[in-house]
């Protein structure tokens, strides 16, 4: 077998090395929830720092004042595209919302939730705990709670763009069909961003007529 590595799991490694693993990765991507992302990379498998460098830069680039608005924009919808499409693998929990721990597949009860309403759970939880938990906890407390943040990424990159820009109205018209079909009501602030800011386009025009968003196909 290969030199352990504990950016890695391997199916060769013990199970006290893969549980090393998943410690790591987990704290990683809670450094990287708060912007912490030259300290979680060493945390991160190998596979998945690149995108955490990507991503670190996007934004970075994003927030540059002495860069023109326009590159700016381009920067934070990059940062928008990552945390939207890879947003598990870079800052989702362990647990809820997210369920990191099933690949965002399934979820469950929340783990504070659930051993607070049972009274006779193994290890009850403590007024300390919850008090930890609740500070911890990620906001917007969503399931795929990343897909907002990659929502709020594009909402700035609009806000550096002018009004009636194609651009913007792409914009808008992708991040809110992020949200649409789960959460109605977070799209609906980008529809109607769609319709007041970029009413003049055609992407504009058209969701003002359908009352939604148009059909699109998320391209760069």
């Amino acid at each position: 077998p290969a030199t352990y590595d504990p950016r890695d799991h391997r199916w060769w490694h013990t199970d006290d090395e893969n549980r090393a693993f998943e410690l790591r990765y987990l704290l990683g991507r809670r450094l990287a929830r708060q912007g912490r992302f030259s300290d979680a990379r060493p945390y991160f498998p190998r596979s998945v720092q690149k995108m955490l460098d990507e991503y670190a830069r996007a934004l970075e680039g994003g927030g540059d004042r002495r860069r023109a608005a326009a590159e700016r924009a381009e920067s934070l919808w990059t940062a928008a595209t990552i945390a939207r499409h890879s947003g598990m693998e870079l800052l989702g929990t362990e647990l809820d919302p997210d369920w990191a721990v099933f690949a965002g597949s399934f979820d469950s009860q929340a783990a504070l939730e659930g051993r607070e309403k049972h009274a006779g759970a193994i290890l009850p939880l403590s007024p300390e705990e919850r008090s930890r938990g609740k500070a911890h906890s990620v906001d917007p407390y969503k399931r795929f709670h990343y897909r907002y943040i990659a929502g709020q990424h594009a909402l700035d990159a609009v806000n550096l763009l002018p009004e009636n820009s194609d651009r913007a109205a792409r914009m808008l018209c992708i991040a809110g069909s992020w949200l649409k079909k789960r959460d109605p009501e977070a799209a609906d602030r980008f529809y109607k961003l769609l319709v007041r800011r970029c009413g003049q386009t055609e992407l504009g025009k058209e969701a003002d007529r359908l009352r939604w968003f148009p059909p699109i196909e998320e391209t760069p």
